[in-house]
């Protein structure tokens, strides 16, 4: 009996050997599917609204007690105080109460973020502009809404840069949102384009697994493509660009890269086997692939300079190692031709355009600069890294160490070379040229790919290189024990190097959209004629292009230094008539005649553009009349060059054009100022200062002037505000957190208040308004109470004529969001 139970445990040992040894590829592939889905859509449970909800829960309940101590105990010290209302709130958290209080209010949070169906809206701002783009597809056929016959057929869109539209351009993006959709309504007829957007981005990231898998497991075996996919799904810059709801080119750009290397590679092999067959098939696809990924995004190219560079080195160590084992002349001159064609396409496409635009998407801008924004580099994700972000981006010094360790045993397995030198020198050389480029935050995700092939190239190294080691040292250790203890040190590596970064990653995740801008839109739609124009600030131009369907002032791929100056100065103006005259010369065709110039463009090249501003800051605050008058006067005329025009009706016809520049008939208007606007206003502040003259280095940027909204709660004669300010409201007296003085004003909903006689010019004073019922609060500067932003966000737009309230929306964690009809006249 005992014999034979040793045979049947012997038969299931075996059993499991051979299902392993047969299914062990379908087993890896189908835990890091079922791994990457579940954090890759773990955003959509939107857990900071959880500890948000814990947080002001237990605040409330502190607030309340701490009032009712104060009354109980008016004696009582401070110190004292805070002992009994930390030792409360710790017992309150443990109660019944305290978690059903916490779960009403999440979701009552959460549902600020969700569309009427209970899904989140789309995570980020990009995302809109492809759902409208898709959006289109549905209905028009094409990315726009329009077809310009020019000669040439230009797909447009009327929507964008009002008011005169924009053309453009295809991509493979909003059609595979289209076909996910038309996919997803086969199997529901429920869902909606915006499931289809949401989802996108956790599909893609799924193919992006598989592809860096089977590249890994070519490069090493399956526990190194295992390891390269592990690696993937823990990092939380690869979960940024794959999480749900962020459906921008990213995620598809990063898969198609993987999608060419793949493709490369069988094509590699096929040619390296001498196998015709197993090198067409795969061409055709290697061509297939590098097609869709330049339909989808204008840097495709990169990838080129990595196959390049790799079958340039490939070819001269392969002819080295001839040269050296056989002596040939042949394989000498064969060497030389390779250097002379190397160096005759470098220098040939080094004169070209394209050659040089790669170098700046590699960061190696040699002999190229791309005029930049002066705010661009400051809030755009191109933003470069310092050392220390870029070892933080990395996982820590932990990863960069086993990365460096694992490149070394790369280079020292391949110092004979073999038939797996190929694929050692192209992950190198895919490293090497993407390192540069991962110092940019954008394309920082496209050098964790080889990065995390390393990791599972390195280990099985590292693994190969301690089972021989144990074997001549230590022959009595089970190799299998070794192998498994380095293994499970590697995951514990990426386990505690990464997942608590990760954990941050996905606990912030806030969809940027959010009921106000939703709901905001959705009015404007239906309350409003086609022919308006929205002015609203850049960033959120996509947002109301999708939802409202109505022509927006500029967006996220169309703003520029004229558009930005100006509406950052609406923002921070004081006086209303010239906030107005902006707004009316921006809503007018603001770039007309072949230069494409504006207004300011026109005067400037006469007079230069210090004179220009003044010229136009004056004109725009003036009706028609008066500034027809002022033109006639002043002799603003626009040089002869912009327009054809004989000599008798020549400067009338330029003056009668520089006038409809600044006082046309505009569109019917609307201004949307939001809260997010207070955390941008030093770029608004720093925007308005600017004179087109002045080097945009040398103007600084002032960033302590106004905060965020906070809020307050009522408790008897005090309001308890967030962050530990109070304001005893009987005594006309507020306190910051140290019980220092500050001075407040305090808007009612009819009339500012100013309880004290004058504010301190050097110290922010606190500015509480009503909100839809809530007191809130903000700390800004003196000097900006009076700002056009400040008025119509906080205010309510009190006393200004050219302003008519149109909306005013918010919510508890949804922006504040107020839209405005403008009044021209």
């Amino acid at each position: 009996m005992k014999r034979s139970g040793k045979q049947s445990e012997a038969d299931q040992q075996q059993t499991m050997l051979f299902f392993w040894r047969k299914w062990q590829i379908l087993v890896v592939i189908v835990a890091l599917l079922i791994a990457g889905w579940f954090i890759f859509t773990k955003n959509l449970d939107l857990p900071k609204f959880d500890a948000l909800a814990e947080r002001d829960v237990l605040q409330f309940y502190l607030s309340m007690r701490e009032e009712q101590l104060r009354q109980q105990y008016p004696e009582l010290p401070l110190q004292e105080l805070r002992r009994m209302l930390e030792a409360e709130g710790v017992a309150f958290q443990k109660e019944q109460g305290f978690h059903e209080a916490v779960e009403g209010t999440a979701e009552a949070y959460k549902a600020y973020v969700q569309d009427p169906d209970g899904m989140s809206y789309l995570f980020h701002v990009d995302p809109y502009h492809y759902y409208r783009q898709a959006q289109n597809i549905l209905e028009y056929g094409h990315v726009g809404n329009k077809i310009l016959q020019t000669g040439y057929r230009f797909t447009y869109d009327t929507v964008k840069d009002a008011p005169t539209g924009r053309l453009v351009q295809a991509s493979l993006l909003p059609y595979l949102l289209v076909w996910l959709y038309q996919g997803m309504q086969f199997l529901n007829p429920g869902a909606s384009l915006m499931h289809a957007a949401l989802f996108y981005p956790p599909l893609v990231g799924l193919l992006s697994l598989l592809l860096v898998f089977f590249i890994a497991k070519k490069m090493s075996n399956t526990l190194g493509g295992f390891l390269a996919g592990l690696f993937l799904i823990l990092h939380p810059k690869f979960f940024a660009f794959h999480q749900a709801g962020y459906a921008d080119t990213n995620a598809l750009t990063i898969s198609l890269s993987l999608l060419v290397v793949f493709f490369f590679l069988l094509v590699l092999d096929g040619i390296t086997n001498k196998q015709r067959w197993k090198t067409i098939f795969p061409g055709v696809l290697f061509l297939a692939s590098l097609w869709l990924f330049s339909f989808t995004w204008g840097g495709y190219f990169y990838i080129l300079s990595v196959l390049f560079l790799f079958l340039v080195l490939y070819f001269i160590l392969k002819l080295c190692r001839d040269f050296h084992q056989q002596h040939s002349r042949k394989s000498l001159s064969y060497l030389f031709m390779v250097l002379l064609l190397t160096g005759f396409i470098l220098w040939r496409v080094s004169q070209e355009g394209l050659f040089r635009r790669a170098l700046a998407y590699l960061n190696l801008g040699i002999g190229y600069t791309e005029p930049m924004l002066p705010v661009f580099p400051f809030v755009s994700e191109l933003g470069s890294m310092d050392t220390s972000t870029f070892f933080q981006y990395l996982g820590g010094y932990g990863i960069a160490f086993f990365a460096l360790l694992f490149l070394s045993l790369l280079l020292w397995k391949n110092r004979k070379l073999s038939a797996q030198t190929k694929y050692d020198l192209f992950l190198v050389v895919w490293l090497l040229v993407l390192f540069f480029p991962a110092t940019k935050i954008r394309f920082f995700p496209f050098f964790l790919l080889p990065l995390a092939i390393l990791m599972g190239r390195g280990c099985v190294l590292l693994l190969t290189a301690a089972k021989e080691i144990t074997s001549i040292y230590f022959p009595k250790l089970q190799q299998k024990i070794v192998g498994g203890c380095i293994v499970s040190l590697i995951m514990l590596l990426f386990l505690l190097s990464l997942t608590p970064s990760l954990a941050r990653e996905i606990n912030n995740a806030i969809p940027i959209m959010d009921d106000s801008i939703y709901n905001t839109s959705l009015k404007i739609k239906a309350e409003s004629p086609e022919n308006i124009t929205i002015n609203v600030w850049w960033d959120s131009g996509y947002f109301y292009e999708a939802i409202a369907e109505k022509p927006v002032l500029f967006d996220g791929a169309s703003f520029d230094n004229m558009k930005s100056y100006w509406m950052a100065r609406v923002f921070t103006e004081t006086d209303e008539e010239v906030a107005a005259g902006i707004l009316r010369m921006l809503d007018c065709n603001t770039r007309i005649g072949i230069s494409g110039a504006t207004a300011l463009e026109y005067l400037a090249a006469d007079m230069g553009y210090k004179r220009a501003l003044e010229e136009l800051n004056s004109l725009v605050k003036e009706n028609r009349i008066a500034a027809q008058s002022r033109i006639q006067r002043h002799n603003l005329s626009i040089m002869q060059r912009y327009f054809d025009s004989d000599s008798s009706g020549g400067r009338k016809e330029k003056r009668n054009i520089l006038l409809n520049l600044t006082h046309c008939t505009p569109p019917e208007g609307f201004l949307i100022v939001s809260e997010d606007l207070l955390q941008k206003y030093w770029a608004f502040d720093y925007y308005s200062r600017l004179d087109f003259v002045t080097e945009p280095g040398q103007i600084p940027i002032r960033d302590d002037l106004v905060t965020p909204a906070y809020n307050c709660k009522i408790l008897g004669d005090t309001a308890y505000c967030e962050y530990g300010f109070r304001v005893h409201v009987k005594e006309n007296r507020a306190e910051d957190s140290n019980g220092e003085k500050i001075s407040f004003l305090l808007y009612d909903g009819k009339q500012l208040v100013q309880p004290e006689a004058e504010l301190r010019p050097d110290k922010k004073a606190m500015l509480l308004f009503v909100d839809q019922g809530r007191l809130r609060y903000v700390l800004i500067r003196p000097e900006h109470v009076n700002t056009m932003l400040v008025r119509l966000l906080l205010l309510g737009g009190e006393g200004l004529e050219h302003f008519e309230k149109f909306s005013d929306i918010s919510g508890r964690y949804s922006k504040k969001v107020v839209a405005y009809r403008l009044k021209w006249e």
